[in-house]
């Protein structure tokens, strides 16, 4: 019998220094619509890391060096979903011209959009706040939240007292995590439980517990058994909150500036800025003094990513 899904190519890039969350993003959304989907990654280039990650979950990648190698074979049959800052305004029309269904993920409104999607999944941002040609559906907020499936189930583990989760990017290209540990370490009744792909930077400790390259049942589980997260304003921070523990987050990059603002209407939230020296020291009075804000603002209970397909 012949294969009657469609195609989706899904066009990110990742590095240590853009970070992995446009891959991240673009695998959520993969394991949304895979049944409907024969599913593409499209990159200039991945880390070996992440290659193994789309493979395993039974994706293709098509490595090019250039733009007009992948839109040049989009059929009208075709479905492409965008997660990056260099596609413009050229590459949509080229697109379109194909008769293509375009999605395109979008953190900063800064642009022109030709597209029959918009996802934006920060809270707050409203269809006013984009320029777009055509007819375009808006698909705004945390109702449209590019979380991997475990992060919605209902938690069966009991959060652990002074249990620590730190997470501060894919790649903390500034390493950040190396003086949030150190500061949060003097505090002896905390545990820290730290997400990296820098393993190596940190000296062994007994209440330093380090995990790398996770799947996402195993960083829902650890989320669930921890009190506190600290994390970076992206989405890992949507997880978290996801999961009801008190988050305290900060920005790590300017794209991530929206969604920063967005998350701070939430409950058992605390905002820390931008990630800088200061932070550390903030960081441990927060959790000692369980500062959160006192805004209650209810999450979304379904994902409507579903109803965005072609």
């Amino acid at each position: 019998m012949a294969n009657s899904k469609k195609n989706a190519f899904l066009r990110g890039d990742a590095s240590v220094e853009i970070g992995y969350g446009h891959i991240y993003r673009l695998l959520s959304i993969a394991n949304i619509i895979k049944t409907e989907y024969e599913i593409y990654f499209v990159s200039l280039g991945l880390p070996e890391e992440l290659m193994n990650q789309i493979q395993l979950n039974g994706y293709k990648i098509n490595l090019i060096e250039n733009e007009d190698e992948w839109i040049e074979k989009l059929t009208f049959e075709d479905t492409a979903i965008v997660d990056h800052y260099s596609i413009n305004i050229k590459h949509h029309n080229q697109i379109k011209a194909k008769n293509a269904y375009l999605i395109c993920i979008d953190d900063l409104h800064d642009k022109e959009f030709n597209s029959d999607v918009i996802i934006n999944h920060a809270p707050g941002i409203r269809e006013s706040d984009y320029k777009v040609i055509g007819k375009t559906k808006f698909a705004l907020g945390l109702e449209y939240a590019l979380l991997r499936a475990p992060f919605y189930n209902k938690s069966v583990l009991q959060r652990q007292k002074n249990n620590i989760f730190v997470c501060i990017g894919g790649t903390d290209l500034h390493n950040y995590s190396k003086s949030i540990i150190t500061k949060l370490l003097t505090n002896d009744r905390l545990i820290v439980n730290l997400i990296t792909n820098k393993p190596d930077l940190f000296e062994k400790n007994e209440r330093l517990n380090i995990y790398t390259n996770l799947e996402s049942n195993e960083l829902r589980d650890l989320l669930d058994l921890c009190e506190f997260a600290v994390v970076s304003s992206s989405t890992i921070a949507i997880e978290a909150l996801y999961r009801d523990a008190y988050i305290i987050f900060g920005q790590t990059a300017d794209n991530q500036k929206y969604l920063h603002e967005g998350l701070c209407d939430y409950a058992n939230t605390f905002s820390i800025g931008f990630f800088d020296e200061k932070s550390p020291d903030i960081i441990l009075s927060a959790i000692q003094n369980k500062t959160t804000s006192s805004i209650k603002k209810i999450l979304p209970t379904e994902n409507k990513i579903y109803s965005l397909l072609k």
